[in-house]
């Protein structure tokens, strides 16, 4: 029963029951019992009207959604029966109408087919990083569970979990992303001052990123590939290469994007022997963006129309999305085409990465 009902049926007595009990007489000799009988009915009506009326504390508290799910709304399969007249003639033509419309739903619905092909990388960098250094204990983990919880975080707090967190020095700049454990203490200060401030950070990452953003891009001119690299460059007929440096001292993750040129490219670190190869043209006007970050791995498809979907079955099963990135030192990263087709423009953007500073 509801906090409302047992308020409404302790507090909301009829004229008739009152008027009865106007009319019954006193017996003095039980007067005792009957003040004490009275003073509990009251006392319970004057609790139950403090806890359960609407609106009331404690029992009753104001609840916030810190995100709500957001439901497609589809039309509904239409049913025969419902359009049968009361002359019992059936109206043919409402029924196509509805039936038509739940078509269309149906066929605007994504297709999650080739959803999980380009989880292999995180599957296998997942469990080495989870499982190590468990030595001889028995340890268990679900690589399936880890990513279901971190998609679930990643759509709770819509990226504004993390910050930036700043490091500098006379010799440069370097940040890396945090998330604030606590606050302050605003009882521990001295008039306005605060005499000590203990502030402490969680790291998704031991590593320290260059403080500005690096990119190499491969774009076909009326003069041919212009390749922001460095020498040497090797231009060939279907192979297309450029040597590009992480300055760091840690492997740099990328973003890679592609925009469409109706060809089905490939990028190959030839350094590392990490590939990410498309098993499908991608449309003019239409872009591909790879995050192959372990902490934020996604394949995301933006159509001409702004619109975004997954697009993990864009890459080929084997293609390890997390595995593509940068090893300290130089790297040799080659664009390769299909057939005669080299028009995609493909651009890698990184942050050095480093151990230490």
């Amino acid at each position: 029963m509801k906090g409302e009902d047992i308020y409404d049926a302790v507090t909301n007595l009829s004229d008739g029951v009152v008027e009865e009990a106007k009319q019954q007489p006193l017996r003095r000799r039980r007067r005792r019992a009957w003040f004490g009988a009275i003073a509990a009915v009251l006392a319970v009506a004057m609790v139950a009207g403090y806890f359960l009326m609407p609106g009331s504390s404690p029992l009753s508290t104001n609840a916030y959604a810190i995100s709500e799910a957001e439901y497609p709304e589809m039309a509904q399969y239409p049913d025969e029966n419902d359009y049968f007249g009361a002359n019992g003639e059936f109206d043919s033509d409402a029924y196509s109408a509805a039936y038509d419309a739940w078509w269309e739903d149906m066929r605007a619905k994504p297709d999650a087919s080739g959803y999980a092909n380009g989880l292999v990388g995180y599957f296998t960098s997942s469990t080495a990083q989870f499982l190590s250094g468990a030595g001889s204990e028995n340890v268990a983990f679900s690589p399936l569970n880890v990513y279901i919880a971190l998609a679930m975080l990643a759509e709770l707090t819509d990226g504004e979990s993390r910050a930036r967190l700043v490091y500098e020095n006379d010799h440069g700049a370097w940040w890396t992303w945090v998330v604030p454990l606590g606050g302050l203490d605003w009882t521990a200060r001295a008039g306005d001052v605060h005499t000590g401030v203990n502030v402490r950070f969680q790291c998704e990452s031991p590593f320290l990123y260059g403080s500005e953003p690096r990119e190499a891009v491969f774009r076909q001119t009326s003069g041919g590939f212009r390749l922001p690299g460095r020498l040497p460059v090797r231009l060939g007929s279907q192979v297309f290469q450029m040597r590009v440096t992480n300055e760091g001292s840690a492997f740099a993750p990328c973003v890679v994007t592609v925009e469409g040129s109706g060809e089905t490219p490939a990028l190959v670190n030839r350094t590392t022997g990490a590939a990410l190869r498309l098993t499908s043209p991608l449309p003019y006007g239409e872009r591909l963006t790879i995050q192959t970050d372990p902490a934020a791995l996604a394949v995301t498809l933006t159509r001409e129309d702004g619109s975004g979907e997954n697009a993990f079955g864009y890459l080929d099963p084997l293609s390890s999305v997390a595995a593509f990135g940068l090893r300290p030192g130089e790297n040799d990263i080659e664009y390769v085409p299909t057939g005669d087709r080299s028009r995609s423009v493909i651009r890698v953007r990184w942050y050095d990465t480093f151990e230490g500073v």
